[in-house]
């Protein structure tokens, strides 16, 4: 969370003046989890909620976890498609 820019996200420990967006985050999300079949685990790390205003770094951190579940749930049905389709090309 500490890469999203403190005016958007404050409540993390170590801000990082000038970071990304939120949609930023959200695409770069979205192309790692393409690779679901290499990745073992994801953490959302540093929610500092001492220093959030407004729950706004809590809201982003739940916008991306719902994103990552969605994104998982949508690529696994995506390479299980592309495996039936493959099933039924090596049949015919």
């Amino acid at each position: 969370l500490d890469v999203i820019d403190p005016d958007v996200a404050p409540g993390v420990s170590v801000p990082e003046v000038d970071g990304i967006n939120e949609t930023e985050a959200m695409k770069i999300l979205e192309e790692v989890l393409k690779h679901i079949d290499i990745i073992s685990s994801m953490d959302i790390v540093e929610l500092n909620p001492l220093r959030d205003i407004d729950r706004k770094t809590e809201q982003i951190a739940l916008n991306i976890l719902a994103n990552m579940i969605k994104t998982v749930e949508r690529e696994k049905n995506v390479k299980k498609e592309v495996r039936t389709c493959v099933n039924l090309q090596i049949k015919n």
